[in-house]
């Protein structure tokens, strides 16, 4: 017979057991001789992928017992092929340390639900902001240039609070109140008229209020809503900030 090459010496594992479940009806010697090829076959295959074999190297050797022993372990062995071949002759060992788990990312905070809608695509109200100290204190108005101030954040040094004042064209809605939104918040505030102006209302901001901040910081705008008049988007600019500023102690 001529030698069939690497795959003919290293016949595929299943082959090489079945030729030794076969052989059990032959001499012991012969036995034995299938099952080492049978054994050591499913070593060989565990080293190529990488694998440890279980098999002790005792189980290769051919040994040299009187025929009654030979007969015994050739008995033990024809019935523990079937669960070695079973548990495929070979342990998988670890290529590495295991991957780390995903780090948990935390969810982003949402801007809260605005009642008001598109306000953060409109354009923003015609205008720009001006800060200034007058007699009753520091004021940040926004408007045109030669015309009523439509917005005002106001001052009120000796109460510490901030008057949101919003010019206003009659007749109002019973019951009126002055929304404010920006990208992180919402609220509504009671109005009641401005004592020494006329058409404008305010609302009533203590100085600490975190509504201040939201207003000051929200990304680039926010908006004033009145029932009954035109909604103002107004940006959120450092004269806002100054005046909430200026208010707290």
């Amino acid at each position: 017979m001529t030698d069939g090459g690497a795959e003919g010496n290293r016949t595929p594992d299943l082959i090489i057991a079945n030729d030794a479940l076969y052989q059990l009806s032959y001499s012991p010697a012969s036995v034995v001789r299938a099952i080492s090829r049978a054994v050591r076959a499913l070593q060989w295959s565990c080293v190529e992928r990488g694998l440890n074999p279980f098999f002790g190297a005792h189980m290769l050797a051919l040994p040299a017992f009187p025929p009654h022993i030979l007969a015994m372990r050739i008995k033990f062995l024809s019935l523990m092929l079937p669960i070695m071949l079973g548990l495929a002759g070979c342990a998988s060992t670890p290529k590495g340390q295991p991957p780390a788990p995903p780090l948990a990312v935390a969810a982003a905070a949402m801007p809260a639900t605005s009642s008001v809608k598109g306000w953060e695509d409109a354009s923003l109200s015609t205008g720009s902001w001006v800060y200034l100290v007058d007699q009753q204190g520091p004021v940040a108005l926004f408007g045109v240039a030669g015309a009523p101030a439509q917005f005002a954040l106001r001052c009120d040094l000796a109460r510490r609070i901030v008057l949101a004042q919003r010019r206003v064209d009659p007749p109002l809605e019973p019951e009126a109140a002055m929304t404010i939104t920006t990208s992180t918040t919402e609220r509504s505030f009671s109005i009641a008229s401005f004592a020494g102006a006329t058409h404008y209302l305010a609302a009533e901001i203590p100085a600490q209020n975190a509504m201040l901040d939201a207003m000051a910081f929200s990304r680039a705008r926010f908006a004033i809503s009145i029932p009954g008049q035109p909604m103002l988007i107004l940006p959120s600019w450092v004269e806002v900030t100054r005046v909430v500023e200026d208010c707290r102690p």
